[in-house]
């Protein structure tokens, strides 16, 4: 997350941001609130000390998991709606989005993913990141982040699709936090995966993670505004994907990127983290830094062997949030750290 007032934050601040709601780009549907399309949306804190964030998307009507497959692998094209060129991450969510530019390897693969967004455009829910994305993302099936630190893992986002009945089924699962080796709160029995990446540490690390770091980053407001957020571009998705997906081949604009359709992101600084300058050192150059032009029709770079993390176990978890029975105002407070 990018700290004091960086360009983009300044640009949330002089509300310089364009605005679908006020006819300033375009908007391909209105925005829903979480009792309108999910079926649960809230903060839990855990007995282990970890606190979880879970959503139950509604089905996305119209969508297929090869229409997402599609959508991760392009995010940062340029398409046309009604006949106006507008970039796709702009349609995802119309207001709270600045940009997203992927780094690619040789292959064409993405490994990390640039992002300038803030929750309800609060510039005190800013996001500046250059995500790395890990070596099995198959967004066929989902994307998965996880915090990395010196104490280890301390938490990761996950987000997964699948294929149901008359579109595509998605949740979100956030859990931050550490637990002790072997202590993950969850039933793995009918899991592709033995644990969670977040357990180890000892007491005394564990113990300043979740009672000082977690508390002071991820608190009540920033949460709220993330689950918002994310409910409100997720429900967008069925508005406008499946006409894109399906005539892509025509509304694709090769070779523009955000930068043509609003000038002012070309004054964000962009830098990578580690591993990805050594995981595109060989690639070509980046297609929206002047390189060759993506193919909307290209054949998509093979996905991983991408597995699922289950929900934890609610037994005995405390209610910090829940945002469809009980919706709540975002308030400026404290940045969180996670997109």
């Amino acid at each position: 997350m990018g700290m004091g007032n960086s360009v983009a934050k300044k640009m949330f601040i002089d509300d310089a941001v364009p605005y679908g709601s006020k006819g300033q780009r375009p908007m391909s549907g209105p925005l829903k609130v979480p009792a309108e399309t999910a079926t649960k949306c809230g903060c839990w804190k855990l007995p282990s000390g970890q606190l979880t964030a879970q959503i139950h998307h509604g089905v996305l009507e119209g969508v297929t998991t090869e229409m997402m497959e599609w959508f991760f692998n392009n995010m940062d094209a340029v398409v046309k709606l009604n006949g106006v060129e507008v970039p796709a991450y702009w349609l995802w969510h119309h207001e709270d989005h600045i940009l997203a530019l992927a780094a690619r390897d040789k292959e064409g693969k993405m490994v990390g993913l640039h992002i300038r967004e803030a929750f309800g455009r609060n510039p005190a829910f800013m996001v500046e990141d250059c995500a790395c994305l890990p070596a099995d993302s198959n967004f066929r099936k989902g994307i998965r982040l996880e915090i990395r630190t010196p104490l280890g893992c301390l938490g990761f986002l996950q987000h997964q699709w699948t294929d149901v009945e008359g579109g595509v089924k998605y949740q979100s699962l956030m859990l931050v936090g550490q637990t002790a080796q072997g202590a993950s709160p969850a039933d793995f029995s009918n899991s592709e995966v033995s644990a969670y990446p977040n357990e180890g540490g000892n007491f005394a690390s564990r113990a300043f993670v979740n009672n000082v770091m977690i508390p002071k980053k991820v608190n009540p407001p920033w949460m709220a505004a993330w689950l918002t957020h994310n409910v409100e571009e997720v429900g967008l998705l069925q508005q406008w994907l499946p006409t894109i997906y399906n005539d892509r081949a025509n509304l694709v604009v090769p070779g523009k990127s955000v930068f043509d359709i609003w000038e002012p992101a070309k004054t964000i600084p962009l830098s990578y983290v580690d591993p990805i300058p050594a995981l595109i050192a060989d690639a070509p150059k980046q297609w929206w830094d002047g390189g060759e032009p993506l193919d909307p029709m290209r054949e998509l770079p093979k996905g991983g062997d991408w597995k699922v993390y289950p929900d934890p176990d609610m037994t005995g978890a405390t209610v910090i949030l829940d945002l469809i029975n009980n919706p709540a105002p975002r308030e400026e407070e404290k940045v969180g750290w996670l997109c």
